[in-house]
């Protein structure tokens, strides 16, 4: 799917032009910046917006060269940049401006976004239009039928993942963001902590073309091997994920805070909650408090889901007969209190080599804010960081 380019425009009641901008993606440009605290106009601007009028541009070039164009000519009361002293003579084509389709009580709730307190009646307005959009097919899937039919991801939660090291939780996640970016389009944000970031590019190889990774590593490579792996990254170069691997120094909450706020996201994953670290001395229950409240405070403020991938200890597992995860293995009452969904994986490969559920991951859904716990098996393909979903009759 090819990159798109637009022009828009806010309007106000009496038809004058406020605002010229440009985008490659006017859904998320409106919705999820301008009317958020990212918004960089006068609240006023906002506040007198009567409707929103987009055309798509060819190509990026013609994008910059119009919008400097268009607000030349008209001289928007909010924009600053592109205007000059001197007559403006350049002939544009016939530009066919279409409505920017946006229900009358959503732009008043996106409009009440830009205050700090807001009347409950919008606030109403907008948990409608949230609903009317997850019917629409627009909220969070994970890709895992059985999954999404037992929990339900919105803007703005917090998602803990936990396992013992090995386990799958990596895969888990990458699976989920391989779906969101690939299939549904979105936009997302790959934080890793622990690997490095090759690591996390050849999982996400393998799993587009089905090779393991340790043959794709080794380049133990096949002619077919290799043309799977031109497809896939052909495929890969599409995909709007950006992977994020942090120095140590950028390893605190503050700094990772700061890394996502520097762009607009529909879903991030924060791979190794167990490597962020505080610049002072402070105890771990302490810390891992500070840094659960600032990503749920961040989660909310954003509107964006949060995934955080957490490393459980053994110890306290490998005492017990059923070596299941559940929430008392979670060392901190902080990542029991503010995640809105827990999900805990188990292996019984992992623990006992002579099990019958060999490639079998269970996923323990041990907090889900619809009130539902349960588990749902899925088949692990060997090497290729690729979960199949188990769906039971």
């Amino acid at each position: 799917m090819g990159e798109k380019y637009y022009i828009y425009r806010f309007i106000d009641t009496d038809g004058n032009i406020l605002y010229i901008g440009r985008t490659n993606d006017i859904e998320r440009r409106i919705s999820k910046e301008h009317f958020t605290e990212l918004g960089h106009l006068p609240e006023k601007c906002y506040k007198s917006i009567a409707k929103i009028e987009y055309i798509e541009i060819i190509n990026e070039s013609e994008e910059v060269a119009y919008e400097a164009i268009l607000i030349n000519k008209f001289r928007p009361k909010y924009n600053i940049q592109f205007k000059d002293d001197g007559s403006f003579n350049i002939e544009l084509p016939e530009f066919h401006w279409e409505t920017f389709e946006i229900d009358e009580t959503y732009l008043k709730y996106l409009k009440s976004r830009k205050d700090k307190t807001v009347a409950f009646g919008d606030f109403l307005l907008g948990l409608f239009s949230d609903i009317d959009l997850a019917l629409d097919g627009n909220n969070i899937k994970t890709g895992f039928a059985e999954i999404d039919a037992l929990t339900s991801i919105s803007e703005g939660d917090l998602i803990l993942v936990a396992s013992e090291e090995g386990v799958g939780k990596t895969t888990f996640a990458i699976n989920v963001a391989l779906h969101l970016a690939k299939d549904k389009k979105k936009k997302v944000l790959y934080l890793n902590l622990k690997d490095s970031g090759e690591e996390i590019s050849s999982r996400i190889v393998s799993n587009l073309s089905g090779i393991p990774s340790y043959r794709i590593k080794k380049c133990l490579l096949s002619d077919d091997d290799w043309v799977k792996i031109s497809q896939s990254l052909i495929d890969g170069d599409k995909l709007s994920i950006t992977l994020g691997n942090l120095s140590y120094e950028e390893k605190t909450i503050d700094q990772i805070i700061e890394i996502i706020r520097k762009d607009i996201f529909d879903f991030i994953v924060i791979d190794g909650l167990e490597s962020i670290h505080s610049k002072e001395p402070i105890y771990d229950k302490d810390k891992m408090k500070d840094i659960m409240d600032k990503l749920n405070g961040l989660a909310l403020d954003i509107r964006t889901p949060i995934m955080v991938l957490c490393q459980l200890s053994g110890k306290k597992i490998r005492s017990r007969i059923d070596n299941r995860p559940n929430k008392t293995d979670l060392e901190f009452d902080s990542l029991r209190i503010y995640p809105n969904i827990i999900f805990l994986l188990y292996s019984d490969e992992y623990y006992n080599d002579e099990t019958d559920k060999k490639n079998i991951i269970e996923l323990i859904i041990e907090k889900n804010k619809l009130g539902s716990t349960g588990k749902v098996e899925l088949v692990t393909i060997k090497g290729c960081s690729k979960y199949l979903c188990i769906v039971k009759d």
